[in-house]
């Protein structure tokens, strides 16, 4: 077993229907992307594409490993909780 070191709790997919519907916008809103964090499910289980995200237990966290590439405008503070 490894330990990961991350930053910040950013949001996390509730179902696997969460995360087609609402992954691309959560991350927009949070100034990040895929390569910037990383989403973990409950069995420790790193989702990184669909095939993982399909047979995750949810909820799938996401939390960031690097600083927020960029940060559009009208996003939502890195510190904040997507619902």
């Amino acid at each position: 077993m490894i330990s990961v070191q991350v930053r910040d709790y950013l949001f996390e997919f509730t179902s696997f229907n969460d995360w087609v519907g609402r992954a691309q916008i959560a991350f927009l809103n949070m100034g990040h992307t895929s390569e910037s964090t990383i989403c973990v499910d409950q069995n420790g289980l790193i989702c990184t594409r669909g095939k993982y995200f399909a047979k995750a237990k949810y909820p799938v966290r996401v939390y960031a490993i690097d600083d927020a590439p960029y940060m559009p405008k009208g996003a939502l503070g890195k510190r904040e909780v997507l619902k």
